[in-house]
């Protein structure tokens, strides 16, 4: 079921086979985060060397499948958004794998505590994590185990920002999978790689590496990657400010599969806002910013690829807010959103330069021009540090807006324009919208 991507129903099975083997898997919150305590301290002490493999037989195989178990959990819990649970079930693998000395288990434990811990803000112990996959299953693993570590340490790059890191592990994770056959696990370091090249601004690159999977992604047999395919397209598409139904017709297709996870909808669902917002069709914007803000709320997403979408479904209540006449219902409802985008934003670093985007938006129509300042500037400041082009300069689009100056609104109206130019972008939904300065 895992393989087939009929994750919930997996998610089920592992369940059920960690009860009859005699697994315990906390059934509440307050449970898990109790033998999260535990779990905690269980990985200090192996890091200090202090918890010795275990030598029987029967004890180590349990431990295994233990491990393996809770891997799975871990995968489900990231895509739906549950950092507690992925947190829990990322150390009680890696714990239970030590204890076995299963190496497979051990690299991928190490991987999924360095998303795990990026997603906490943990970065330099993230790190330590990422080179312990890598180290181990170089040492002792197999050549599937050396590709997923480079799978899991691009994933944790991708949320970092860390560019370099992530071009590094694509390219290994993509190398090996495809020698191994595994299509699936190719295609996702192939994917992950695009969207960085995408977030950088090198759009020919990030759609060309999209389009070799055809123009609807025809050759991904995986439901998910499919899915992050033509939303990928997407995304260049309304960078490029090109027209907006074929957007909403890869989304639609891409959408209508009830295997995909809740992160791969919120994707689907926020672009597709976006799109019908760029069409004037006001009604099915709400409609799917709707959608994609009642999935954030009962499930705080944690997929980086998710990023744009988070701060479309903003840019849709803010649209409102930001019209003459807006009620207190929609300020409500914009202030909702962007509480949301907050919350994933202090999770996901490279999600910080939107964020501050659309929160300085929101302060700004309140008639709040200092605060609204201090956001955009930060905003800015963050693209830059994360070498995002296209986020810097609607960053200092906004900037321009409330500048001291006049001489610093023409600096930042300039700056944000010549980037634009650079790097080729037309991008729909700017705000605010300077049509005679469009390159």
């Amino acid at each position: 079921c895992h393989e087939l991507s009929r994750f919930d129903e997996a998610n089920d099975w592992f369940r059920k086979c960690a009860e009859l083997s005699g697994i315990r898997v906390p059934a509440t919150r307050v449970a898990t985060i109790a033998s999260l305590a535990v779990q905690t301290s269980g990985q200090l002490a192996h890091r200090l060397g202090v918890v010795r493999q275990r030598r029987e037989t029967t004890v180590r195989d349990r431990d295994r499948l233990a491990a393996h178990i809770f891997t799975r959990l871990a995968e489900h819990a990231y895509f739906h958004g549950d950092v507690l649970g992925l947190m829990h079930a990322t150390l009680t693998s890696l714990n239970r794998a030590e204890r076995a000395g299963a190496v497979a288990e051990m690299v991928e434990g190490f991987g999924g505590l360095a998303v795990g811990l990026g997603t906490a803000g943990q970065h330099g112990v993230a790190r330590y994590y990422r080179r312990g996959a890598i180290s181990r299953a170089e040492s002792d693993g197999s050549l599937h185990d050396q590709g997923f570590a480079h799978l899991l340490s691009a994933v944790y790059s991708f949320h970092a920002g860390d560019w370099s890191a992530l071009d590094r592990h694509c390219d290994r994770g993509a190398a090996i999978f495809d020698r191994l056959g595994d299509r699936f696990r190719f295609q996702t370091c192939w994917v992950i790689g695009a969207y960085g090249d995408l977030l950088r601004g090198d759009y020919a690159k990030a759609e060309t590496g999209l389009l070799a999977f055809g123009d609807d992604a025809e050759q991904v047999e995986n439901v998910p990657v499919r899915a992050w395919v033509l939303a990928g397209l997407g995304l260049i598409d309304a960078i490029r400010g090109r027209a907006t139904e074929p957007v909403l017709r890869r989304i639609a297709l891409a959408r209508d599969d009830s295997m995909l996870h809740d992160a791969e909808r919120l994707l689907c669902d926020g672009i597709r806002a976006a799109a019908e917002l760029q069409a004037g069709h006001s009604v099915e914007a709400m409609e799917a910013a709707s959608t994609a803000l009642a999935n954030m709320l009962r499930n705080a997403p944690t997929m980086g690829l998710a990023l744009v979408s988070v701060t479309a479904v903003a840019d849709v209540y803010l649209s409102l807010v930001e019209t003459a006449g807006a009620t207190p219902e929609a300020v409500a409802a914009a202030q909702t959103a962007c509480r949301a985008a907050r919350t994933y934003a202090s999770k996901i670093d490279i999600c910080r330069p939107r964020e501050r985007l659309a929160r300085g938006r929101l302060v700004l129509a309140a008639g709040r021009r200092k605060a609204a300042s201090v956001l955009f500037r930060e905003g800015a400041a963050e693209a830059v540090r994360h070498r995002m082009p296209l986020d810097e300069a609607l960053c200092r689009l906004a900037w321009a807006e409330v500048g001291e100056t006049v001489a610093e609104q023409h600096r930042q109206r300039r700056l944000a324009h010549a980037i634009l130019e650079r790097i080729g972008a037309d991008p729909w939904l700017v705000w605010p919208r300077d049509e005679a300065h469009r390159p």
